[in-house]
């Protein structure tokens, strides 16, 4: 059974909110718990961009979900090579604009029917794992053309 758009929304809305809290008590030198649930609050937020864009066929809250992925490494490499903490406070403030910027997004009216597809010149900035280099054609035994 899938989720109405109302229980997405709600959902987005309360995990924003919590990962603001969380990046607070890091930004105030909290550690460990704090982590965790800023991660997985994350997490939850960017599943329900994912789904808004589904339900809805808008392709603009992708973008959303984008920033919160990269935002969630940058997140395990500042505590990782330990950063100063104003960080989080700045991540903090980020997120509760977020629910501002969602809720408009949520309300504004598009004058559109249909798919909204994304704006010519977007780019999916994903991570891309550096590709191992192709076997030994001797090796492998594969039959290359000459």
């Amino acid at each position: 059974m899938s989720a109405t758009e109302h229980e997405i929304t709600e959902r987005l809305r309360s995990s924003l909110r919590k990962g603001a809290e969380a990046a607070y008590k890091l930004s105030r030198g909290e550690r460990g718990f704090a982590f965790l649930d800023l991660t997985r609050e994350m997490k939850i937020a960017e599943t329900c961009c994912r789904q808004m864009a589904f339900n809805r066929e808008d392709t603009r809250w992708l973008p959303f979900g984008i920033k919160l992925s990269e935002a969630q490494k940058r997140c395990g490499q500042w505590l990782r090579e330990k950063q100063p903490s104003w960080r989080f406070k700045g991540l903090a403030e980020i997120l509760a604009s977020f629910v501002a910027n969602m809720e408009q997004l949520e309300t504004r009216k598009t004058g559109r029917r249909g798919i909204i597809l994304p704006k010519k010149g977007f780019q999916l900035n994903a991570y891309n794992p550096p590709v191992a280099p192709p076997p030994s054609p001797k090796k492998s035994g594969l039959i290359l053309p000459r």
